[in-house]
């Protein structure tokens, strides 16, 4: 799962969007550097 979020005017992250992909969409994206990790 891809999900999108964004920072409201209070600082706060909330959810944009989010969409299922397959391993192979997420591969071709992590070999283009379009992926990145969600750390804590």
């Amino acid at each position: 799962m891809a999900v999108s979020v964004e920072t409201d005017a209070a600082g706060r992250y909330r959810v944009r969007s989010f969409y299922v992909v397959s391993q192979e969409e997420i591969d071709r994206k992590r070999a283009k550097g379009h992926v990145r990790l969600a750390l804590k």
